[in-house]
């Protein structure tokens, strides 16, 4: 299922939220949406070209 821009744009919002509030989380959760939040990163590059 493709996403739409918005849909990845918010995504990536609400990660970084969470991760700006990493003081709460592990640092195994931590690394784990650190790399969610890269790979939205770069879905959202790639539906840039679609």
């Amino acid at each position: 299922m493709i996403e739409s821009r918005m849909d990845i744009k918010s995504r990536i919002r609400n990660l970084e939220i969470i991760y700006k509030k990493h003081q709460l989380l592990t640092n195994s959760d931590l690394v784990i949406v650190e790399k969610r939040l890269e790979e939205l990163k770069g879905e959202l590059k790639c539906s840039r070209y679609r």
